[in-house]
């Protein structure tokens, strides 16, 4: 049977209105459908809305367009093709709860006028065609807001491409090697994409317009890797393939694979035709900055103007040096809004005057100078965009210099501090665990030495019970044998009868003997299993040493879970109830509301209880009382024994009575 899958959830869809229209089964979404006529079509369709749903579109584009190939009038195989040239994923809204699309592929390119869009709409009619028609209206949305923000952007030189995390959340070696490349990079003052720190104050949801605008306006793209499995990760390979497709539109991008610790025989096809860098081996650093900084100076001299006016620079100069002074007396007296307004026009006159950006950071941060800017913890500013603007026009380094250089030496006491409180937490954790397996040995040895000398109690309860059957059963046996033997003897005139009379005699304890016979042997196998279990010899002797070693345990035991509890207790962790009496507490609460004491003995006969607690309970059934008020006793004596050993010998949460 041919089973769609949710082109948003990935769950079941319930096919209506002959085929072209399903319901999810999962989150209640009305999709369109594609025409399906054979389960490996039906397969295909599947294999790509999970690869779309994982992020990874050109996996999902290439099965579509291999559809599309087998049937260019697929409507729906068109829409698909469409959706993963933008990129597009549906999200549900936590608040509406409708499915909403999010794009992850910005484009200049309209997809009002996409070549599989408009495929899409030939090849369908009525409602289907309305609804490609609607969705590409909300995606067209999306794409204006997309590059609304992204104009407003300021041009990046270079971008770094890396994996920030790994399965479980913590950093990769990824980021912290290009964390440090990033900062080589603005050293020499180039602007850099960097993620862990540019979109460090964008919620997830608009990374996108900062990544597009980035990807479009960087000369340079930096791919940095450890594995082959980090470079291929989905939206490490988003970010380097659409790059890469930016390439063949532009010459003048470049892009540069920097790897360690693998064999660049193991680089993604795509990038190992490019040249790239080994960043083990000696100098690597130097060798990546000089191929950047070609690439980013021919661009500076293509976009430099051919003379300089330096008649009017003196005279912008001139008239700015002034309005800089009022700017810094506008600071000293906390008069931000007027700092700024002086700032605006310092800019309008010169909109690379670096020293500006550095003042208008002072505004923003309502800080009167560097000192008071770098006190303390303080890096906020470098998301702010004058930051960023100031790093593009400082020339001289001055500024930027010390500024990068308080927010390396913040973040390397926030490494340190971090790593710090790693290390205290897997002491912490080294510390409970070694206390928590102190106390499970210990009891692991006493539940091993209970059952031990519950076996030898039974073994000697059924050994004792037993011994008159056994001594009677031996008896039958030695009688059988004497009547065989005297049958065989008697002989003379009057044999007949008294062979008679031996007969009945031998039929009669063979009969006896029959039925008895099952019993001594059951017996004897329970002894058996009772003496496999101790492994040696049973006597009163090994019983006393057993409970003696029992008995010393269980102080060590008490000692042991009061130090794992003061232990938990000490780091706030939640502290568990007692392991070993709760199940054997349980128990006894559930006597406390019975009222019979000879119905909870038939009860406790269908268990095979510990021998000690059915020795109190038929204590108390054999006084015959059976009142409410020995059912209170009988339960009391049973609580006495609750720091027994007997209390780990058995599955009480499993006895209902």
């Amino acid at each position: 049977m041919m089973v769609l899958k949710c082109k948003n959830c990935g769950g079941n869809v319930e096919v209506m209105q002959n085929g072209a229209i399903g319901m999810c089964e999962s989150c209640g979404c009305t999709m369109t459908l594609p025409k399906i006529d054979d389960e490996h079509r039906a397969e295909m369709f599947n294999r790509g809305n999970h690869f779309r749903r994982q992020g990874e579109f050109d996996k999902a584009l290439a099965v579509y367009e291999q559809i599309v190939f087998g049937d260019n009038s697929d409507a729906e195989a068109h829409w698909c093709c469409t959706l993963c040239r933008f990129g597009i994923e549906y999200v549900e809204d936590p608040e509406t709860l409708e499915w909403i699309p999010t794009c992850h592929r910005a484009s200049y390119d309209n997809i009002l006028q996409d070549i599989d869009y408009l495929a899409a709409i030939e090849n369908s009619q009525g409602i289907i065609k309305k609804h490609y028609q609607r969705e590409a209206r909300r995606i067209f949305e999306v794409q204006k807001s997309i590059l609304a923000t992204s104009n407003n952007e300021d041009p990046f030189d270079i971008f770094i491409c890396y994996k920030e995390s790994e399965e479980d959340g913590t950093r990769t070696r990824d980021s912290v090697i290009a964390q440090d490349i990033y900062y080589q990079l603005t050293d020499k003052g180039h602007r850099v994409f960097f993620a862990r720190i540019t979109l460090e104050d964008k919620a997830g949801t608009e990374y996108e317009p900062y990544i597009f605008s980035a990807l479009n306006s960087a000369k340079v793209m930096v791919v940095v890797g450890t594995s082959a499995e980090h470079l291929e990760s989905v939206w490490v390979k988003n970010e380097w393939s659409r790059y890469l497709s930016l390439m063949r539109k532009d010459r003048t991008k470049l892009m540069i694979p920097c790897y360690k610790d693998m064999d660049p025989y193991d680089l993604p096809e795509a990038l190992s035709i490019l040249q790239s860098y080994d960043m083990n081996k000696i100098g690597f650093i130097q060798d990546l900055l000089h191929g950047i900084e070609k690439v980013t100076s021919y661009a500076e001299e293509k976009q430099s103007p051919v003379q300089a006016e330096t008649t009017v620079q003196v005279s912008v100069e001139n008239q700015i040096e002034p309005l800089i002074q009022r700017i810094h007396i506008f600071l000293d007296g906390k008069e931000w809004t007027k700092a700024d307004e002086y700032c605006e026009k310092v800019l309008d006159l010169k909109p690379d005057c670096a020293e500006v950006y550095f003042l208008k950071i002072l505004v923003d941060e309502k800080t009167r100078n560097m000192e008071e800017l770098l006190a303390g913890k303080n890096t906020g500013f470098r998301t702010n965009k004058n930051y960023n603007r100031l790093l593009q026009f400082d020339k001289d380094r001055e500024i930027s210099r010390k500024l990068q250089e308080h927010i390396k030496k913040i973040d390397e006491l926030e490494i340190k501090r971090r790593q710090e409180a790693e290390a205290e937490q897997r002491r912490v954790e080294s510390e409970i665990l070694n206390e928590k397996n102190k106390y499970n040995a210990l009891e692991h040895q006493i539940k091993l030495l209970a059952a031990k000398l519950e076996a030898s109690l039974k073994y000697q309860d059924l050994k004792n019970s037993c011994a008159r059957q056994f001594e009677k059963f031996d008896d039958k046996l030695e009688e059988l044998k004497e009547a065989q033997q005297k049958y065989e003897k008697i002989k003379g005139p009057f044999s007949g009868k008294q062979k008679e009379k031996i007969q009945s005699e031998i039929i009669e304890l063979e009969e006896t003997i029959a039925i008895e016979r099952p019993f001594i042997e059951q017996y004897q196998k329970d002894l058996a299993s009772y003496h496999n279990i101790v492994g040696e010899e049973i006597n009163e002797q090994l019983i006393t040493g057993i409970q003696q070693n029992i008995d010393d345990l269980m102080t060590e035991l008490k000692e042991a879970e009061t130090s794992y509890r003061r232990v938990l207790s000490k780091y706030n962790r939640p502290v568990p109830p007692n392991v070993v009496a709760g199940p054997y507490n349980r128990f006894l609460n559930k006597l406390e509301k019975r009222s019979s004491l000879k119905l909870l003995k038939n009860n406790l006969a269908n268990y095979d209880i510990p021998l000690k607690v059915r020795n109190i309970v038929d204590s108390y059934c054999k006084m015959e009382l059976y009142s409410s008020n020995q059912m209170k006793e009988c339960i009391a004596a049973l609580k006495k024994i609750k720091d027994d050993y007997t209390v780990y010998i058995y599955n009480w949460d499993s006895v209902e009575v």
